[in-house]
């Protein structure tokens, strides 16, 4: 599994390990998954929506990782200039599932994960092929629609 905790002293302070990466290794990390879905969470430490989201997301993981779907998380703004922040955030939100954060201009990984605007969550296959997107442009909670979408998704396999 890529989430590792790093243990120094008692469970309570333990830092959640997060990796910088750029796309392609980010793209690597969802091809590795043995899931039969990986489902990206691609969020901004400077937005308190997303952040505010997160224990949604962990109640989503429970439910699902049992599914055979993985979760990742992946900070989409700053690269390592905010990499203390989020390491700061993710540790105290005691986030459970691999981390990363993505060293690339948001052009960049906008256009490559289809989405318009960060919160957003991205699903993909067994082979990291993107199957849907869904970002802060929708109308809609975010997360029932990935749960929908997830759950038909399953209802097929």
């Amino acid at each position: 599994m890529i989430l590792m905790l790093q243990t120094g002293g008692q469970a309570s302070d333990a830092k959640v390990d997060v990796k910088i990466v750029k796309f392609e290794s980010l793209t690597q990390a969802i091809k590795a998954s043995k899931s039969k879905f990986t489902v990206a969470y691609c969020w901004a430490i400077y937005d308190a929506p997303a952040k505010a989201a997160f224990p949604g997301i962990a109640k989503m993981q429970a439910k699902l990782k049992e599914k055979s779907v993985a979760l990742i998380a992946v900070n989409v703004n700053g690269g390592t200039k905010q990499e203390e922040r989020v390491r700061q955030f993710l540790t105290e939100s005691k986030v459970r599932f691999p981390n990363f954060i993505l060293d690339e201009d948001a052009e960049g990984w906008s256009t490559k994960l289809a989405i318009g605007a960060e919160p957003a969550f991205v699903i993909f296959d067994e082979n990291g092929k993107r199957i849907a997107s869904f970002d802060a442009t929708l109308q809609e909670d975010l997360i029932p629609a990935v749960e929908k979408k997830l759950e038909a998704l399953l209802g097929k396999k």
